[in-house]
């Protein structure tokens, strides 16, 4: 640690901020709770005993959390062009604070525009460090997940630059998640580099939250590996050898065997539900049209859906999204589609769903039945497919719901993005109530059943989502990055049930290895 005076000094978690420029890691299962708790201490003025506050600036950068308003009220057709005229944000625009559009206008900053040589210096490194500089003029709604995730970070860095404060703390949680291997060495290599800058006596923390898959970047400086209980376990330099022995022991802390999780799901230790009765892994499954306990997990020689020389196009991007792409799915198959942020696995998804306006324009068939204007309705198409996905998860953040509320509005049958819950499902003696509460059960959340979905923590938000998109028994199950940010335990418990149960077709999106389910089928992008 520095031996100079701490500019920060937290009480509870005991945690000193020095003078320094600063890259920190937090590691462990609940680092982004930590980051929220350090977050609300400093900017609450709590639990510190010494500090400077007019020179402190802080960032709070939270890609769980919906506060772009830009995005409230837009879901996935916003991407693609369907509010083209009243939406008119570019990335460029983004980046420096000067987003408007014809229904929206706000800044954070409000950043002017600035001539300054050095700073469009700046500015072009690292947006092509980023590898935005391509993307610069392309419109705000038709970035994916993964392109957003990265110009967030350059517009962190950008307002860095701009701070006039002294010294600035910026807290990063869950940086990595829904990235691909070349974006997240693209964004060690923009905080490494900034770090070396000469800021004229000016002073930048970056603390950012790992999980126990995650691995620590070469940038760190400081390693804060943390309890469960959100006590500090250590808290000095790198040291990759006690990362590993941490990692063995979160992991023998999860690991649970296959076989014995079976018998807990089939015969003994099961969970009750509100009526008092025992629920087991399969009474999630057997209303589904296609359960078959004998045959459950095998696919079917029919086609199910088949995608034909797909070519989609904007008028702002040169070159096609997607380009004569085609895909055969077989009924009751698992697939993982594969490509970089940005390759066009969103865009393809939102055509099976028909968000996508081109999806009228190209040869798209499900159950042999090509998909064409006046002859398939949007609602009857849809009642047969679900989903969970970072955009949903985004919307669903800006409606202020329950988690009851957010779970049984996946019962709608016209869109997955529907947040009112259907009347009909709120009699208690209907059999889709009764598989409500049994989820409710089996995933141990019925605690959770009433708080706000915004407020929960990032695993529990998703493990919502998860369920919502099953609730619903779809032929077609979209998941889209679900597993991202949830705990290796969650996650574990999330793919046996998949793995062992699930019967219909599945189409899973995802960068991590150990998000993925093994077995599936690859189609690459």
């Amino acid at each position: 640690m520095s031996s100079a005076k701490p500019v920060v000094k937290l009480l509870n978690p005991k945690l000193s901020l020095f003078p320094k420029n600063t890259n920190i890691v937090v590691f462990g299962r609940n680092s982004n709770k930590f980051i929220n708790h350090v977050y609300n201490n400093i900017s609450l003025n709590k639990n510190i005993t010494s500090s400077n506050e007019k020179n402190i600036a802080i960032n709070y950068l939270q890609f769980n959390k919906n506060k772009n308003k830009l995005n409230n009220s837009l879901y996935l057709s916003a991407r693609f062009e369907h509010f083209k005229d009243d939406f008119d944000v570019t990335l460029k625009d983004f980046l420096l604070n000067k987003e408007t559009s014809k229904k929206v206008s706000y800044s954070l900053n409000g950043t002017s525009d600035i001539n300054d040589q050095a700073f469009i210096n700046f500015f072009n490194e690292y947006v092509n460090t980023l590898k935005l500089t391509e993307l610069l003029d392309k419109d705000l709604m038709l970035l994916s997940n993964g392109q957003m995730r990265r110009s967030r970070i350059a517009q962190l860095l950008i307002q860095n630059y701009l701070s006039p404060n002294k010294f600035i703390v910026n807290l990063i949680d869950d940086f990595v998640i829904g990235l691909d291997l070349e974006s997240r060495q693209r964004i060690n290599t923009a905080i490494q580099n900034f770090q070396k800058l000469n800021f004229n006596d000016k002073t930048t923390v970056f603390v950012v939250s790992l999980r126990p898959q995650d691995t620590v970047p070469e940038w760190c400086d400081r390693l804060i590996i943390i309890n469960d209980d959100l006590s500090i376990e250590y808290d000095g330099k790198l040291d990759y050898k006690l990362i590993e022995t941490y990692k063995k022991i979160w992991d023998l802390n999860d690991v649970v065997d296959e076989l014995e999780f079976k018998l807990l799901n089939d015969s003994k230790n099961a969970a009750i539900n509100s009526e008092g009765n025992p629920v087991y892994a399969k009474d999630l499954i057997k209303l589904h049209k296609w359960y078959d306990p004998i045959h459950q997990k095998h696919p079917s020689n029919s086609d199910h859906i088949n995608l034909k020389n797909i070519i989609i196009q904007y008028r702002s991007l040169k070159n096609p999204v997607l380009n004569n792409f085609n895909w055969k799915i077989d009924k009751k198959s698992r697939w993982i589609l594969k490509g970089n942020n940005g390759s066009g696995k969103s865009t393809i998804t939102s055509l099976l769903t028909l968000d996508h306006p081109q999806a009228w324009a190209n040869d798209i068939y499900f159950n042999k039945k090509k998909l064409e204007v006046g002859k398939v309705d949007y609602e009857r198409h849809n009642a047969n497919i679900a989903c969970s996905s970072p955009e949903l998860h985004n919307f669903i953040l800006s409606k202020n719901l329950t988690v009851k509320e957010v779970i049984l509005s996946g019962l709608n049958k016209d869109s997955n993005n529907q947040t009112k819950v259907p009347k009909y499902v709120l009699d208690e003696e209907n059999p889709l109530f009764r598989l409500y509460d049994n989820h409710l059960a089996y995933w141990n959340i019925k605690h959770l059943e009433n708080d706000k979905f915004n407020g929960l923590s990032l695993n529990d938000q998703k493990l919502v989502l998860f369920i919502r998109s099953l609730i619903k028994l779809p032929e077609l199950l979209i998941l889209d990055e679900a597993f991202s940010g949830m705990d290796m335990d969650t996650i574990k418990k999330c793919h046996f049930w998949l793995h062992n149960y699930w019967c219909g077709s599945l189409i899973l999106i995802g960068h991590s290895e150990n998000e993925l389910i093994k077995g599936c089928l690859i189609k690459e992008i």
